[in-house]
């Protein structure tokens, strides 16, 4: 049986990479955006199998896109086995020159968004995971802001801390359900 990764994030960047490499690997891949079919390199990735590449968008700032999102890749594929929180914008400038309005949306974008997205696909992963009597994984992408705070990042090193704090309660809740959670760190 195929299994299924849903990537969040995955127009471009390391989102879009991931998506490749799930893909040529023969996975059923849900590459999931705020406008997925407006990227040209997942549309020309979907041409080689259409099949195994769903482009679903989603709105991270609107929480009532993320479960027909998830529906929809279960209704296609039959399951999900991983998920990748990999999308994120990061909101630049000194802490004081900062409003309390963009402070939200980078926490809506980088950390409440992926929160409720993981928070639905839990029962998912763990039917998978019973189902096939594998691991279902979740997987954050991070960044290296989260081991070191940067000057001019403080909201989106903010955000990415608590993506980091929630990922750690879950690996322990998880665990014993047989959901891995792990962080990958982008750093250069």
């Amino acid at each position: 049986m195929t299994r299924t990764v849903f990537i969040v994030g995955s127009s471009s960047g390391i989102g879009l990479e991931i998506v490749r490499i799930f893909f040529s690997n023969g996975w059923n891949v849900v590459a999931v955006s705020r406008n997925p079919e407006a990227s040209k390199d997942l549309l020309d990735l979907q041409v080689q199998d259409i099949k195994r590449l769903l482009l679903v968008p989603i709105e991270l700032t609107k929480p009532e896109t993320f479960q027909p999102a998830l529906d929809t890749a279960v209704k296609t594929f039959g399951s999900i086995e991983v998920l990748v929180n990999n999308a994120g914008v990061n909101v630049l400038g000194a802490f004081e020159l900062l409003s309390q309005e963009k402070l939200r949306k980078q926490f809506e974008v980088n950390f409440f968004g992926p929160a409720e997205i993981t928070r639905l696909a839990i029962p998912h992963l763990r039917r998978s995971s019973k189902a096939a009597n594998k691991d279902s994984i979740i997987i954050n992408i991070g960044s290296g802001c989260s081991l070191n705070g940067i000057p001019l990042f403080s909201y989106y090193t903010s955000s990415k801390f608590a993506v980091d704090g929630l990922a750690e309660v879950l690996h322990h809740e998880l665990g014993v359900q047989n959901i891995i959670v792990k962080n990958v760190i982008p750093a250069g």
